[in-house]
């Protein structure tokens, strides 16, 4: 079973809204958008995949059934996404707004997968990640990510001593934390070897 450990190059990207600027990775780009986000690269001469860098609208939706906060993010006319919902609900939208988007995709077995992030208010963007550094589109590339992310913040806890690293220590399981256990559990499970899930879950329990 393998067990995810060591710094990873690429940590989460925690952005926090301001009246002067706004990055965030939006939401819905692999449901709601999904089929609008594939005519995009076709449209752009990149079926497979690869960066595409647009500028975009940002517009309240009030009659939304789900959420009468949401704020849907538009590029040429067709909603790829929406802007996370707390950040919809912490700074409303009046009604429309211009917008800058960053959008990587990666071709799958199950069609084209995007994550896409909007940018505005701001005269200089920033954004996360470049053509050296790409993000992780790909639902397995993601799971490696944030397993990654994790070791990480473990390793970075052992090592910092007091209290907080005892805190951690408490909670190993063999050589690893509980925390780890979530991915290879799940893994497991994809497996079809439901015992050994079963086994490494009551593990990760007791040491939790």
């Amino acid at each position: 079973m393998r067990f995810f450990r060591g710094r990873s190059s690429e940590q989460p990207i925690a952005s926090v809204p301001s009246k002067a600027s706004c990055l965030v990775e939006m939401t819905g780009t692999t449901t709601f958008g999904a089929e609008a986000l594939a005519d995009l690269f076709i449209a752009h001469q990149a079926p497979e995949g690869g960066v595409l860098e647009l500028p975009g609208m940002l517009i309240a939706e009030p009659e939304n059934p789900a959420d009468a906060s949401a704020v849907a993010v538009h590029v040429q006319g067709a909603r790829i996404g929406y802007l996370p919902g707390y950040l919809a609900q912490e700074e409303p939208f009046d009604d429309v707004g211009s917008c800058r988007v960053q959008l990587w995709a990666a071709q799958t077995d199950k069609g084209l997968r995007v994550r896409g992030w909007a940018a505005w208010g701001g005269e200089t963007i920033a954004w996360p990640y470049t053509t050296s550094n790409p993000p992780a589109v790909t639902v397995e590339d993601r799971r490696v990510e944030a397993a990654a992310a994790t070791s990480t913040m473990v390793d970075e806890a052992l090592r910092g001593g007091g209290e907080r690293a005892a805190q951690f220590q408490r909670g190993l399981l063999g050589s690893y934390h509980y925390l780890e256990t979530v991915e290879p559990i799940k893994e497991l499970k994809r497996l079809g070897r439901l015992d050994e899930a079963l086994t490494l879950c009551y593990g990760a329990i007791e040491a939790a």
